[in-house]
């Protein structure tokens, strides 16, 4: 079983990389959604009686007044602590106008943290994971992929969503796999310019702080129990509908005129010597000139605590996971100490190959979308993240009615799945 260690001090995250850095407030943001529960349990000062302490008033309230107030001042808190950005964005740049800057914050950069900070949590003992809180020292936000520091408030909510999902999964069948909390999703209250150009909404996503992989090594290698708890995650995920490959994580292999072309997600690897592609052409099975095939790649991300006896792990970051009705291709999982960082491949004609149950699959009419194959999926979901985020940005769209939404899509797929016999996990 895994460590329910909660890091609270920056030595508890164990990461030999760890930066530090400042920060600044953002005071125009409000938050979104907030799990008001999960912040009283993870921070004992944030508790009612604690509160009760430091806020004379709420004894004179009672009853909804007073959890009203109470939601407030939690809200309040997670404004203050959470709605930060690196320092770089203050400054001018291409991807959109400098927000209004509050006070100074000393943060924390993990290893790889490529947008996202740790904070403290006020002056106890704790820390908070911000998602979205802007480029490292050095660089400059920019109109690119990943690249403007933040995140989109479409994206979040997005993530949000399937995240919940992915808890009910594995509550039903797997309770030894979780998901890092989130305590909730932050408006910044500006707009940033996306990759495409359109003007976009800021936003943070708030998690309990976490210890990635050593070094930030997220690809295992070859045979580890973190390659395995992956791969049984994927395959679990697989018969609910859902997947963690995408476009971005796709194999290519074919051959033309003879000789072998091989592209990982959007980019050609041209490298390979012929002892190297004879290789690929074995695993790959590319023997017949003209002959493609396509691999989808396992992108189960997960924290550094990780148990194969029995499988228990867990999972962060879900924007990329994507709904399907079958699936086609063959898929592998990724290893860093091989060719390709290809590892094991599980072929669609293999008797452990997974396909959605009917009675099971999450689909994305959950959601009140129609689309006509699984190709579209990731499109119209995107779209419906920023529909979500523009209702919600010109005030047509309450946070209750959002909450609402979140707990609509989870609620769908829950009654469906109350009618049937939650199917065994594959360890």
């Amino acid at each position: 079983m895994v460590s329910d260690l909660i890091p609270r001090t920056p030595a508890d995250l164990d990461d030999p990389g760890l930066s530090r850095e400042r920060a600044f407030q953002v005071p125009d943001a409000r938050v979104v959604l907030a799990d008001h529960a999960l912040l009283q349990r993870d921070f004992p000062w944030l508790r009612e009686d604690a509160l009760l302490a430091r806020h004379p008033r709420l004894s004179q309230m009672s009853g909804a007044a007073r959890a009203e107030e109470v939601r407030a001042i939690l809200d309040a808190w997670l404004v203050d602590h959470a709605a930060v950005l690196s320092a770089p964005h203050f400054e001018p740049n291409e991807v959109g106008s400098a927000p209004r800057r509050g006070g100074p914050v000393q943060a924390l950069r993990p290893t790889r943290y490529g947008r996202a900070l740790v904070v403290p949590a006020g002056d106890e003992r704790g820390l908070l994971d911000v998602k979205g809180a802007g480029v490292s020292p050095g660089n400059v936000p920019r109109r690119a992929r990943h690249a403007n520091g933040v995140c989109e408030l479409a994206e979040v909510l997005v993530d949000v969503i399937v995240q919940s999902v992915v808890d009910e999964i594995f509550r039903r069948a797997a309770p030894r796999l979780r998901t890092v909390p989130v305590y909730g999703v932050i408006d910044l209250g500006f707009d940033v310019r996306s990759e495409t150009g359109a003007s976009v909404a800021a936003a943070v996503q708030v998690r309990r702080a976490h210890r990635r992989p050593i070094h930030s090594l997220e690809i295992p290698v070859r045979g580890s129990a973190e390659e395995r708890v992956k791969a049984e995650v994927e395959m679990l995920l697989r018969s609910y509908g859902l997947t963690s490959s995408n476009l971005g994580a796709r194999f290519q292999v074919w051959d033309r005129g003879g000789r072998l072309r091989v592209a990982y997600g959007d980019e050609e690897i041209t490298d390979l010597s012929r002892d190297e592609q004879s290789a690929v052409r074995r695993l790959a099975r590319v023997h017949m000139p003209g002959e493609r095939r396509v691999f989808d790649a396992i992108n189960v991300q997960l924290t550094r605590e990780v148990s194969a006896q029995p499988a228990s792990g867990t999972l962060v970051d879900f924007g990329h996971y994507r709904f399907a009705r079958r699936f086609d291709r063959p898929v592998v999982t990724l290893v860093r100490d091989r060719l390709l960082r290809w590892g094991a491949a599980l072929w669609p004609q293999d008797p452990s190959f997974v396909q959605p149950a009917p009675a099971l699959a999450v689909s994305l009419r959950d959601f009140g979308i129609e689309v006509s194959d699984d190709d579209h999926g990731p499109l119209a979901l995107r779209l419906f993240g920023q529909d979500l985020s523009r209702r919600w940005r010109d005030g047509s769209l309450s946070r209750g009615a959002l909450a609402r939404t979140v707990r609509g899509v989870v609620e769908r797929s829950k009654e469906r799945w109350s009618r049937r016999e939650a199917p065994g996990a594959s360890w």
